[in-house]
């Protein structure tokens, strides 16, 4: 039987409440043969509301439909 493959984006943006991630992502990164990819619509750095910031997002732009991530200009960074 082939092994199942979940992929899991937690998006986060500037502003967000730190417990609305950690929280989820506790559980998420803790699946059997789950993928998690924390993203931000601008890549790098996201600052919390208590200003804790979150560094190393993944890519600006996430194209799902070939797995593929890419910079704004739609350059290809990296298949999957």
């Amino acid at each position: 039987m082939a092994e199942s493959h979940t992929l899991i984006v937690e998006v986060l943006y500037h502003g967000l409440t730190q417990l609305d991630f950690t929280g989820p992502h506790t559980i998420f990164s803790r699946i059997p043969g789950a993928e998690v990819i924390v993203a931000s619509e601008p890549g790098g750095p996201i600052e919390s509301d208590d200003r804790l910031t979150f560094a190393g997002t993944k890519c600006k732009y996430l194209d799902f439909r070939n797995r593929r991530e890419a910079d704004n200009s739609g350059t290809r960074l990296r298949d999957t």
